[in-house]
């Protein structure tokens, strides 16, 4: 048995239990990261954010800006492991629990 083989129940019942390395799963096999985009892209399955430490919007004539600070644990499942940093966009990236 290997984890590219385990059924596809139990694989999305393991995908649940740790949303935080979902990426990681992702690279498993083809199956996982099928199973895996499945999930993330239904909004009810993304981690419940308790509360927000920081978060500023602001717009001018000149361009946008947002910032936005969220627990570490979470920035793989909402796609900030990535994070362009272009048009002056910021995230702070903190273990702060509210």
């Amino acid at each position: 048995l290997t984890l590219a083989s385990i059924p596809s129940d139990v694989i999305r019942n393991i995908l649940s239990a740790g949303p935080e390395s979902i990426n990681e799963m992702k690279l498993i096999s083809p199956r996982w990261n099928a199973l895996a985009l499945s999930r993330l892209s239904n909004r009810k399955n993304l981690p419940q954010i308790q509360c927000l430490e920081y978060f500023c919007w602001r717009i001018d004539s000149n361009y946008g800006k947002w910032s936005l600070r969220l627990p570490e644990k979470f920035r793989n499942c909402f796609g900030l492991r990535k994070w362009s940093a272009g048009f002056n966009n910021e995230v702070m990236l903190t273990e702060y629990v509210c």
